[in-house]
């Protein structure tokens, strides 16, 4: 399975990490709204870990956005 990992806390982002990639998934990390945007964009992931509480803006806004623009795969917040 394909991960966007959204967390901008260093140490809860690379357990969930190194976790994920331990049980055989891929995992892209990153750390802010703006960057997860620019990867949902190109890469086709097959799912979101969503952090609620980001740098520049809050999960459920990036959630928000995401779905008026039909990115519509599963999210676990």
């Amino acid at each position: 399975m394909y991960i966007l990992l959204v967390e901008d806390n260093d140490i809860v982002g690379d357990g969930i990490k190194q976790g994920l990639e331990t049980l055989g998934h891929s995992t892209d990390w990153v750390t802010d709204a703006n960057t997860a945007n620019q990867a949902i964009q190109q890469v086709d992931y097959d799912v979101v870990i969503l952090d609620l509480t980001l740098p520049d803006y809050d999960g459920m806004t990036l959630l928000t956005k995401w779905r008026q623009n039909k990115v519509l795969l599963p999210v676990l917040i």
